[in-house]
């Protein structure tokens, strides 16, 4: 019987087997360095050779996020059966790269590795898939032990890539040799390392698993991006003046500002942690010698610092409101987030969400994130103070958070009777 895999066109996968010993290190693709395409001709060569062929597209990108203003791709790779890796940088001409590649890519089957951290930065190019296959998931679901691309196609088809440039500034151009053979070899092997994956997922009886998650992937990556807020950033919670949720604001607004009109990364600018730490305690300072003893205060352009100095003072002066603590918080959950019921059902949920993974033979992030256990155990706690209101039973309950987190079903199915008898465990009951 054809797997899944062998059905949209890719062919019977092949698994290497090789030994530990027959391990093959691999700097450059079969057929040589690739061009790099950078211009409309190169576009339309680039198109012409995809196009040409068919199946499913083998797709990558690469960002400059640590360098640049936010997330757009500086190289986008793409292969398919037959072709060797396409290479196209768009930043020349964006508009004519999205015109004369969108529709040959888009509409199509990709098969990426982590699509998460790719979807949206190739969306802006009009790229979209109608269908995913993330080799990612794949290891997930299969309970692999690591899932970097590197260890994967190391163990399943015994290649070794060499990983070295995967930090660097892919806005550069030229980009150099080492770099574009580092581009085209994450794309040269997705599509073998994907027949392997797909096979073992319908062994398994995990086809249907990995279809969901797949689709609820292109669901997440259609939504609409979140403002970048201050409170969001890691360690702002901490931040429990009006002063310094002020700074926090201002100081995040500015590096926003800044960041996109020299296309500079906010990172570069402030990194986040001098920023949390100037919320937390930056007031009394007062000069850039000061600044820089901050965490990671070194890092700030000198010619930035009385800048920043400036607007932490003005921050401090101010009579302004103080911004919430967190964008779209639910009251609910920070007035009881650390009540000890709510932490008890919370510790008993994990464990059971631990051993329904197990159970499952699935990596434990395959099912609902322990953020969602902790909304059940909130849940469940209020319910049993609010006497107004008709109780809903517990497997309600816990239906209801479910779905409001966007469970698949396949996890809804894993979950519910498991949740609900965890929950009665703990002397909830309807």
């Amino acid at each position: 019987m054809a797997t899944p895999w062998a059905r949209i066109g890719c062919g019977e996968p092949t698994r290497l087997g090789l030994s530990p010993v027959s391990v093959s290190k691999i700097r450059r693709p079969d057929s040589g360095t690739p061009p790099v395409y950078t211009d409309a001709a190169g576009f339309r060569t680039a198109a012409r050779i995809l196009a040409e062929a068919s199946g499913p597209i083998a797709m990558d990108a690469e960002r400059a996020s640590s360098f640049r203003y936010g997330e757009r791709a500086f190289l986008v790779q793409a292969k398919r059966e037959g072709t060797p890796a396409v290479l196209i940088a768009p930043e020349a001409d964006r508009q004519a790269c999205a015109e004369i590649l969108g529709p040959v890519l888009s509409g199509e089957t990709w098969v990426l590795h982590s699509a998460h951290n790719d979807l949206a930065c190739l969306a802006e190019l009009t790229m979209r898939p109608t269908t995913l296959l993330d080799t990612e998931i794949a290891a997930l679901l299969l309970q692999e032990p690591r899932t970097g691309l590197g260890f994967l196609l190391e163990e399943n088809l015994g290649i070794v890539l060499d990983k070295a440039h995967s930090n660097e500034d892919w806005s550069r151009t030229p980009l150099p040799r080492q770099w574009v053979d580092y581009a085209a070899l994450d794309v040269e092997y997705l599509l073998p390392l994907a027949d392997i994956f797909v096979e073992d997922l319908a062994a398994e009886g995990k086809t249907e698993f990995f279809a969901q998650e797949n689709a609820h992937q292109l669901w997440l990556a259609a939504q609409p991006a979140a403002e970048k807020m201050w409170a969001d950033i890691k360690g702002a919670s901490h931040i429990d003046t009006a002063a310094g949720r002020r700074i926090a604001a201002a100081l995040e607004q500015w590096r926003q500002a800044t960041g996109e009109q020299t296309d500079t990364s906010v990172q570069r600018l402030l990194p986040n942690k001098t920023l949390i730490a100037l919320a937390a305690g930056g007031r009394g300072l007062r000069s850039p010698r000061e600044l820089k003893r901050m965490p990671l205060g070194h890092r700030i352009p000198a010619n930035k610092m009385v800048e920043i100095l400036q607007i932490i003072d003005d921050a401090v002066a101010s009579s302004d409101t103080p911004p919430p603590r967190r964008s779209g918080g639910d009251d609910t959950m920070v007035r009881y987030g650390r009540d000890p019921r709510v932490e008890a059902l919370w510790e008993h949920f994990k464990r059971t969400a631990d051993a329904v993974a197990e159970d499952y033979t699935v990596d434990r992030r395959c099912l609902p994130n322990v953020a969602t256990l902790k909304h059940l155990a909130v849940r469940l706690v209020v319910a049993t103070e609010n006497t107004a209101t008709p109780a809903e039973s517990v497997r309600d309950t816990v239906a209801r958070t479910l779905a409001d987190h966007h469970a698949r079903p396949w996890q809804h199915d894993a979950l519910l009777d498991a949740l609900t008898a965890a929950a009665h465990d703990m002397g909830y009951r309807d």
